[in-house]
C-alpha cells in the first residue's frame, strides 16, 4: 500500500518478486521439489543485483568523500541492465534444463562475469578502510563467487550446494547483517561507524561462509565439523548483531530526535 500510495514505480518491480516468492513457497509446500527453492533463492539474488547496485556505490562514494577522498559515482545503467537479465537467464535455464546442464553453467559463468564486471566502478578496494562498506562488497562479491561456483558444479569442480552456500551464508548473509548494522545506526540518528565487536561480527560472517563453502569440498570427511561451525559461527554473528544493537532501538537518540 505505501507503495500505491506514493507511486514510487522504481520500486514496483518489489511487488512482482515478493508475488513469485509467495508462488514458490506454495509451490515448494505442495510438491516438496526443491526447484522452487532454488528459484526463490535466485530471486534473492536479483533482490541484491538491484538493490546493491543502486546502494553500494552511493553508501561508498558518501564515505569515501567524508574521509575526503575525491571519489565519484559511475553510472553503468546499461550494465546493471544486463545485470538483472542475466539472472533471469540463470532462472530460465535452472527451469529449462536444470542445475547439471551445460546452458545452466553458462547462464552462471555469463552472469558472475557481468556482476564483477560492475564492481570495477564501486570502488572496493579503497571501501576496504571502512568495515561498513566492505561487508557489503563482500556480501556482492559472495554472489559472483556463488553463481561460478554453480557453473563449475556442471564440471565436476566442488558440487552444486557450495554455490547454494555462498550465496546464502556467504551474499545473503553478509548483506543482512550488514544493512541490518548500517540501518540501525543511520535510523537511531548515530555515526556510521562499526565498532570492533562489529568488525569481528563481519569477519566472522566471512569465515562461516569460507568454511561451508570450501570445508566440504576440501575435506568432505570432516562434512559435519563444517556445517556444525559454520552455523555456529553464522549464529553468533546475528547474536552480536542482538547485543549490540537491540539496546538502540528502544533507548532514545543521542541527537533526541524522534526515532
Amino acid at each position: 500500500m505505501p507503495l500505491l500510495k506514493s507511486w514510487n514505480t522504481r520500486n514496483f518491480i518489489f511487488l512482482g518478486l515478493l508475488t513469485v516468492l509467495l508462488v514458490c513457497d506454495i509451490a515448494f509446500l505442495t510438491t516438496q521439489s526443491r526447484m522452487p527453492l532454488y528459484i526463490a533463492l535466485l530471486l534473492v539474488l536479483v533482490m541484491i543485483s538491484l538493490i546493491g547496485g543502486r546502494v553500494i556505490p552511493s553508501f561508498t562514494v558518501a564515505a569515501l568523500r567524508r574521509r575526503g577522498m575525491d571519489v565519484r559515482i559511475h553510472d553503468q545503467y546499461t550494465l546493471d541492465k544486463i545485470a538483472l537479465l542475466s539472472l533471469a537467464a540463470v532462472v530460465g535455464a535452472l527451469l529449462v534444463s536444470g542445475p547439471a546442464s551445460l546452458v545452466f553453467a553458462v547462464a552462471c559463468f555469463v552472469s558472475a562475469l557481468i556482476h564483477f564486471l560492475r564492481m570495477r566502478r564501486y570502488h572496493t578496494v579503497l571501501a576496504f578502510k571502512d568495515p561498513m562498506l566492505w561487508i557489503l562488497h563482500l556480501g556482492y562479491g559472495w554472489l559472483g563467487a556463488g553463481l561460478a561456483l554453480a557453473g563449475l558444479s556442471v564440471f565436476g569442480v566442488g558440487v552444486f550446494p557450495a554455490a547454494l552456500h555462498a550465496i546464502t551464508v556467504g551474499s545473503i548473509g553478509s548483506m543482512t547483517l550488514g544493512m541490518m548494522c548500517r540501518v540501525t545506526l543511520g535510523h537511531t540518528g548515530r555515526d556510521l561507524a562499526a565498532t570492533r565487536l562489529t568488525t569481528f561480527s563481519f569477519l566472522l560472517m566471512q569465515l562461516a561462509a569460507v568454511l561451508r563453502v570450501f570445508g566440504p569440498i576440501f575435506l568432505p570427511e570432516h562434512y559435519t565439523v563444517w556445517v556444525v561451525s559454520s552455523g555456529l559461527l553464522w549464529s553468533g554473528c546475528f547474536a552480536l548483531y542482538f547485543l549490540s544493537y537491540a539496546p538502540m532501538l528502544w533507548l532514545p537518540r543521542p541527537d533526541r530526535q524522534p526515532a
